[in-house]
């Protein structure tokens, strides 16, 4: 009884997504992609980079509906395992372009970052005009107000080509942490769960990560999007609250003055160590020159 029961659950999981789906396409709220009128906004970051305790904290503003799943605070995985769960997340609202099953003890599949796994999850368009549709009314199904939805998602680093030419106003906030800082956080964690990784492999994985998103915001959206470095997220509430609104006025939303007591060197598994300012401008510095390049090359094709 005790095996039938997950079974059963996870059958009820796929004809719900199935029928959802299905309701989705056909009842949903845009017929063309010019009808598209929405500019959400999207926290992008890696695994353990803060992306639940930014979505938490701009979740407070009045000008954005944040599009959680039903975990919206922090918890811990167990009394063995005190890495805090992730929250705030909307992996939900795109379920179907999401890995499945066990995929994160499968070949190294936690290093979702990885050369060998991006072809699972790096999108630059749409397939069509109808998975476009799917897409955007998928997401509109979600949102229970006309405020600006805010999206969650750590895959989504990888599909800021598709997510543009979908929602061609979006505005994106990527967290980027040290990245020594997010090999100790990830090492930790992997070993707890017992999780096989051929190291040292981590940090190839932030690299190909942010090294790709950073390019393709660059590319795709380069005025619509900024970055925050993690570690400034703990410093004094005031200079915090600050460097939210700088950041935030970056890309349209009005100051605000935010609740920061959720920011706490005790929900860290680490505590309160390597917490390292990260000189994000220096250490990608050369993907401007790159993509300068590369238009000039290609502005001369005939």
């Amino acid at each position: 009884m005790s095996v039938l029961r997950p079974i059963a659950g996870k059958v009820k999981q796929k004809l719900f997504e199935k029928l959802r789906n299905i309701i989705v396409r056909i009842n949903g709220h845009y017929k063309k992609v010019e009808d598209i009128n929405i500019s959400p906004v999207f926290v992008l970051g890696s695994n353990r980079s803060g992306t639940s305790l930014v979505s938490s904290i701009l979740g407070q503003h009045p000008q954005l509906e944040g599009i959680f799943g039903p975990s919206t605070e922090p918890s811990l995985r167990g009394k063995d395992d005190k890495h805090i769960m992730a929250y705030c997340t909307s992996h939900h609202v795109w379920n179907s372009m999401n890995p499945r099953g066990n995929w994160h003890q499968k070949d190294e599949g936690v290093l979702w970052g990885h050369p060998k796994h991006i072809s699972w999850y790096y999108r630059d368009k749409p397939v069509n005009d109808r998975e476009a549709l799917f897409l955007a009314n998928s997401l509109k199904i979600q949102t229970k107000t006309n405020k600006i939805p805010l999206v969650n998602s750590h895959f989504n680093m990888f599909k800021v080509g598709l997510i543009t030419k979908i929602f061609p106003s979006a505005k994106f906030i990527l967290i980027i942490r040290d990245c020594q800082d997010h090999i100790r956080s990830c090492s930790h964690k992997w070993t707890k769960q017992k999780i096989d990784i051929e190291f040292p492999k981590i940090g190839l994985h932030w690299l190909t990560l942010n090294t790709a998103c950073i390019y393709d915001l660059k590319k795709y959206a380069p005025k619509k999007f900024v970055i925050l470095d993690y570690a400034s997220l703990f410093q004094d509430q005031k200079k915090t609250n600050n460097y939210f609104n700088d950041k935030c006025e970056q890309i349209g939303l009005s100051n605000f003055e935010y609740n920061l007591d959720l920011i706490s060197t005790k929900h860290r598994y680490l505590g309160g160590k390597n917490i390292t300012a990260f000189q994000f401008e220096i250490f990608f510095g050369g993907i401007d020159s790159l993509l300068s390049f590369e238009k000039t090359i290609t502005n001369d094709l005939p």
